[in-house]
């Protein structure tokens, strides 16, 4: 199925950690948005955060979703930092799927978080935005 084309709309729960049964809807978002500044399509969904697909029956929500999170979860497509002190690591929050791993409760881990402000909302990805930042 050709999901960036589709025009889906997901349901994005921020940061709940509770069942997707339980899930609190904080906003609903684009499943596919284009990114700001090459156009191009970006996934905007996640596996914590992405329970349903407004408008669809839960079943068919879920099967969808779990393609869409086996195909970006896919190891060849994941990138897993070894921490070293003193790294820094910088990424396009807007592009890339991102979660850490297991962190034993004795580790130390420290995060800093900069985010650059922006006015621009997600906006939905169409088959013709590359064609048309182009002319």
């Amino acid at each position: 199925m050709n999901y960036h084309a589709s025009g889906y709309r997901k349901y994005h729960a921020g940061g709940d950690r509770r069942p997707p049964t339980e899930v609190v809807v904080n906003a609903i978002h684009p499943l596919v948005i284009t990114h700001p500044a090459d156009r191009k399509p970006i996934v905007y969904a996640n596996r914590n955060s992405t329970h349903d697909i407004v408008g669809m029956e839960r079943v068919e929500a879920k099967e969808i979703l779990e393609e869409i999170f086996t195909a970006i979860e896919e190891p060849t497509r994941v990138y897993a930092h070894q921490w070293r002190k003193g790294q820094l690591v910088m990424w396009d929050n807007r592009a890339v799927q991102h979660a850490r791993a297991y962190c034993a409760p004795e580790e130390r881990r420290m995060l800093r978080r900069f985010a650059v402000e922006s006015s621009e909302t997600p906006r939905p990805y169409r088959q013709s935005s590359t064609r048309q930042s182009a002319q």
